[in-house]
């Protein structure tokens, strides 16, 4: 499986006060609208907590078979939305979401 120590190194694509899990969902679809999903491929949402008491949202699509990063991207944000909030620390999410 990934490791945790190679997403919390993804970089910074933006610093919002308050990030949604549309944000991060938009960001997915457009990766997929770049070329199609595979069958082994699966999405992830990491958070970081910073010492300023901001949150890292990292997301992140993944290889399973192969272990390649296929695409990752990071937000800096004071506040996150309900949906976000609710989550867990990591989150694998499912087509559906």
């Amino acid at each position: 499986m990934l490791s945790l120590t190679v997403l919390l190194a993804a970089g910074i694509i933006a610093a919002v006060f308050l990030l949604s899990f549309a944000t991060i969902q938009n960001w997915f679809k457009n990766q997929y609208k770049l070329r199609p999903k595979q069958a082994e491929e699966y999405r992830v949402i990491v958070r970081g907590h910073l010492k300023s008491g901001n949150f890292k949202e990292i997301a992140g699509v993944f290889n399973d078979r192969t272990g390649e990063i296929i695409a990752d991207a990071a937000w800096k944000a004071e506040k996150l939305d309900k949906r976000l909030a609710a989550m867990d620390q990591v989150a694998v999410l499912s087509d559906y979401d």
